[in-house]
């Protein structure tokens, strides 16, 4: 799981990684439909959002919810003492299931230390 609540295991730019450059072509099609950005085959390698290396994927790797996260050294935005900060809720708009994943880890995380 990303720092944000996204489901890294889920992300086609993740999965297509290492599957070979018909599947990396497809999804970098699917990228520039989606996301109307241009996206090369070496643009489709990542080892997700939590990864130190150098595979990661350009937009995750310059994300400041990423960079945030790592400058706090938190686990997810949801063990933040300032959860949910403003850049998370205007990323929520467009990610509400990223929201549910880090309000269910925030109460577990809660509970754990009560």
């Amino acid at each position: 799981m990303a720092y944000c609540g996204l489901v890294c295991s889920s992300c086609p730019i993740l999965l297509a990684t290492d599957k070979g450059n018909e599947e990396k072509t497809r999804v970098a099609e699917l990228v520039k439909k989606q996301y109307n950005r241009e996206c090369t085959l070496e643009d489709i390698s990542c080892n997700g959002c939590l990864t130190n290396g150098p595979r990661i994927w350009k937009e995750c790797a310059a994300c400041p919810i990423r960079k945030c996260a790592k400058q706090r050294n938190v686990k997810s935005c949801a063990h933040c003492a300032e959860y949910p900060c403003g850049t998370l809720n205007e990323f929520f708009r467009s990610e509400p299931e990223a929201k549910k994943t880090l309000d269910k880890i925030k109460t577990e995380f809660s509970l754990s230390k009560i």
